[in-house]
């Protein structure tokens, strides 16, 4: 466990074994879950590029430029 010799005291147990707990015999729920919110970020993404390039074509942005 890569936390077991941390001096820390905030956390006062395992996180992997918390994590493996919670996911265990819900591995599939899990990764469902994952892909749905990776294909998700990509929309959210996608649409923020798009805003950077429309700002940065139109000059929107001040201090940087093409060359």
């Amino acid at each position: 466990v890569s936390d077991e010799d941390s001096d820390q005291t905030l956390v006062t147990f395992q996180t992997e074994d918390a994590i493996r707990s919670v996911l265990d015999g819900r591995l599939d729920e899990f990764v469902d879950e994952i892909v749905e919110f990776g294909i998700g970020y990509a929309e959210v993404s996608r649409k923020d590029h798009q805003l950077f390039v429309n700002a940065f074509r139109e000059g929107e942005i001040t201090g940087v430029s093409a060359t």
